[in-house]
């Protein structure tokens, strides 16, 4: 697979697509701003593409605005809010039930290739965690529903609950699971004690998993991407597609040239499953596209 995750509707539908196909990519993810777009997901299907819908699962802004009694709560008894980042609940069955309708719509009316659950986990603002000593490294929910669950309990309750729903619906649905890019015991086993992902049970219940591997943005070399895939897939025991940032995020420091062809070399090293690049909005109209186009062209045929 060489994936590519795109959160807003090209101004030019056909270019864009004549554009993807010449830096090789063969797999979209959308938002639901992506594919709200009828005329988007006409052409995806005419064209034999396939395609998964991003599904976000707790982080919901609007959501919470309109219910704010469905806020996540943390272990200092501050609602889950950093910056950007706003979590419902995971134990919320209002919210799950509200969600199962916009899953329904999806499998009924859209049909995708697969879905790709995004945001399936506790609240933890990870992009801005570089060590141990972060002060967002914090447990949540703690709220009366949550407070003696184990952090994982309900994040894998919710998996096998979507994935039953989204097979029983569309049986040929292929669900990826995005993953918090940590290797076993590192931030004191923060990958199952804070964002609350179990790999070794969430493996059951989907086809693959994919790592937000967003090597610049965590100060991280190029290689620890690899790292990362091979921890996933000994513990999931199932495929496991890195997504990997292919400009900067966060930090000021460029993501240049040499470093990008480094991470794509790592990205699809053995076991990996294949590559998902995020995301178009950095790529189009940029000399990223160019790397892509022509210089990293001969990358991609190992996948």
């Amino acid at each position: 697979m060489i994936g590519l995750k795109i959160y807003s509707v090209p101004k030019n539908i056909e270019d864009f697509f004549e554009k993807i196909k010449s830096i090789n990519v063969d797999t979209l993810f959308i938002s639901k701003e992506v594919y709200s777009s009828k005329e988007f997901v006409f052409t995806l299907k005419i064209r034999k593409i396939t395609f998964y819908c991003i599904f976000q699962v707790f982080y919901n802004p609007s959501y919470l605005k309109v219910n704010p009694s469905a806020y996540s709560i943390t272990e200092r008894g501050e609602k889950a809010i950093d910056e950007w980042v706003h979590f419902v609940c995971p134990s919320d069955n209002k919210y799950k039930e509200y969600l199962i309708g916009e899953v329904a719509y999806i499998t009924e009316q859209i049909k995708p290739t697969g879905i790709s659950l995004d945001f399936i986990r506790q609240f933890i603002f990870w992009e801005k965690v570089h060590d141990v000593s972060s002060e967002r490294l914090i447990k949540s929910c703690k709220c009366p529903r949550c407070r003696d669950k184990s952090p994982s309990k309900e994040i894998t309750n919710t998996v096998k609950l979507f994935s039953s729903f989204i097979k029983k619906s569309q049986p040929d649905c292929i669900i990826g699971l995005h993953s918090v890019p940590w290797k076993e015991g590192e931030f004191n086993n923060g990958l199952l004690e804070i964002a609350g992902q179990d790999l070794n049970k969430l493996g059951s219940y989907v086809d693959f998993i994919s790592p937000m591997c967003y090597s610049h943005m965590l100060k991280k070399e190029p290689n620890w991407i690899n790292q990362v895939v091979k921890d996933h897939k000994n513990r999931s025991q199932i495929s496991v597609i890195p997504a990997v940032q292919v400009k900067e995020c966060y930090l000021s420091n460029k993501l240049n040239k040499s470093e990008l062809k480094e991470i794509i070399i790592e990205s699809i090293k053995k076991p990996s499953g294949g590559i998902i690049l995020w995301s178009w909005d950095y790529i189009v109209d940029s000399e990223i596209y160019n790397w892509l186009n022509v210089e990293f062209r001969d990358l991609f045929f190992d996948i």
